[in-house]
């Protein structure tokens, strides 16, 4: 999902009030989460204004709930400049570095007092070398026969056929591609009323996806955008058998990630932030998680038949106990978690595709023994030639396969592309992972 949804959805969660929730049968971070939300708003609205000691307060107040935010301890940092703190506003900087991502603190307006400190100059270097490439360069495929205006969000392996699966947000439609990247029409545009194609899961002979009504699909209908489902299809064939749709509530929807657990299927609304369930008699979509807790929520792991981790991409990794309800943070000490979009499952670890921060990363998350916390995270690949934005991704034969660039940022602020003959062709990369 793109950066700007998710920026959207954020802003959209930031204004909504929750009803408070009875407390399930283990405590969980719902009244964190409300909370968090009015203190970040407060955070947005400081950074626009010039009153640096509301600005701390209201970093303060926010970390205090949710530590570890990239966009928070830069707020702080901002604010302690401003007032003239400046071995502790460096000092948040440091932290900062330390994570591996980068900011161009030098062009910070905000961080000017900083500029004349020798500390500072070594600070913008480290945040440059953390751009620095990172990884192996191995191209799987070109999906050649496919339009450059395509805009993947997703891949699978249709195992039972030796092909991949790739799902068309600009086109509304699902090809298949073989190994040597010619494609062909797998489900057609719009079957089925299948909207923008977003995250996909197959299990056995059912492909199920989760399709959105998004502005930066061709030719949608201005009633269909905000609209959201999930669809199953035949894998075999690639009939639309049914459709479950969210119910129109005047607000806007985008399932974005599908996760299917045992006879359960899963859907995260990465717009709407709600997580919603479709159990095993297939009557309508139910709420897990309601809409508006969660701010973006994107990806979705199983650790196991009970507990699922859900990427939030403003706040991080949220771990969900689908028996109970329960929701609680996935703490880390360890490294940035936010701005993940694809998230997998592998041999006890977590792979994921962290497309929301700079640079853009694959990581390794590994979790303690009971799959409480997380114990280190291991950037796997960044910044590689052939990078656009990538997006989500797919394990297949100790390999992780993923979509490298699939040009959701080249839409402007109308949702509109460049021309053709400035797109490429979607490009399918390989990292191994065993």
């Amino acid at each position: 999902m793109p950066r700007i949804l998710a920026l959207a959805a954020f802003l959209l969660a930031a204004c909504t009030p929750i009803a408070p929730t009875p407390t399930t049968e283990r405590p969980d971070a719902r009244a964190e989460l409300q909370a968090f939300r009015t203190h970040y708003a407060a955070v947005r609205a400081a950074l626009a204004g010039d009153d640096a000691n509301a600005l701390l307060a209201a970093s303060d107040s926010a970390s205090a709930l949710i530590r570890n935010l990239p966009n928070l301890q830069y707020a702080r940092a901002v604010a302690l400049a401003k007032l003239g703190r400046s071995d502790e506003a460096l000092a948040e900087l440091d932290r900062m570095a330390a994570t591996g991502l980068a900011f161009r603190i030098a062009q910070e307006p905000g961080l000017v007092a900083l500029r004349l400190q020798p500390r500072f100059a070594a600070l913008v270097e480290q945040f440059e070398a953390n751009r620095r490439p990172r990884g192996p360069v191995e191209l799987a495929f070109n999906a050649r026969g496919l339009p450059a205006d395509f805009i993947p969000e997703s891949i699978l392996r249709d195992e039972a056929n030796g092909r991949w699966w790739l799902g068309s947000v600009r086109h509304a439609r699902i090809d298949a591609v073989d190994d040597g990247g010619a494609a062909y029409d797998f489900v057609a545009p719009g079957d089925g009323g299948l909207l923008g194609v977003l995250g996909m899961r197959a299990i056995g002979d059912t492909l199920w996806v989760a399709s959105a009504g998004l502005a930066e699909t061709a030719g949608i209908a201005k009633a269909d955008i905000g609209r959201s489902g999930v669809f199953e299809i035949d894998a075999r064939s690639g009939r639309v058998r049914r459709s479950w749709w969210l119910p129109g509530d005047g607000q806007m929807h985008a399932l974005g990630d599908v996760l299917v657990l045992g006879s359960e299927v899963f859907a995260s609304d990465s717009i709407g932030g709600g997580i919603y369930r479709l159990d095993a008699t297939r009557t309508s979509l139910q709420v897990v998680l309601e809409p508006g807790l969660l701010l973006s929520p994107q990806g979705m792991a199983a650790l196991d038949r009970r507990r699922i981790v859900i990427a939030d991409y403003p706040t991080g990794l949220w771990l969900l106990d689908r028996e109970t309800g329960a929701l609680r943070r996935l703490p880390t000490d360890t490294g940035a978690l936010t701005g993940i979009d694809g998230l997998y499952a592998h041999q006890g670890d977590l792979i994921a595709i962290q497309n929301g921060t700079a640079p853009k990363r694959i990581l390794r998350i590994r979790l303690d023994a009971a799959g409480e916390r997380v114990a280190a995270v291991e950037v796997l690949a960044q910044n590689l030639l052939g990078w656009g934005e990538p997006s989500l991704a797919t394990i297949h034969d100790g390999a992780l396969y993923y979509i490298a660039n699939s040009q959701w940022d080249r839409f402007d602020d109308n949702a509109q592309l460049p021309p053709l003959d400035q797109l490429d062709p979607p490009r399918v990369m390989r990292l191994g992972l065993d």
